[in-house]
């Protein structure tokens, strides 16, 4: 599981900072689809992890450790966690 948290930490460190600006968004599609890819590669990889009953923990770790790591606004928080909020269990 601590593969799977370092994994999930990696891919969303590997993506560039977010926009400020919505204009911006648009113009990083391509890095948006990067990131879901390389997110939806994991899952597949460690989906025996997923289903353990330490992953809520073990992904909390990881997601406390980006949102330091990357020093994310409440906002960016928000998203990290929406996209996130499902990895642990049926997905």
């Amino acid at each position: 599981m601590k593969r799977l948290a370092l994994a999930l930490a990696l891919a969303v460190l590997a993506t560039p900072a977010l926009p400020t600006a919505l204009a911006a968004l648009a113009a990083s599609r391509t890095q948006i689809d990067g990131c879901t890819r390389a997110m939806v590669e994991q899952i597949a990889l460690h989906w025996d992890s997923l289903q353990e009953p330490t992953c809520p923990t073990d992904l909390q770790r990881a997601v406390t450790q980006v949102v330091g790591e990357r020093q994310l606004d409440t906002l960016q928080q928000q998203a990290l966690g929406a996209a996130t909020g499902s990895y642990c269990g049926t997905i």
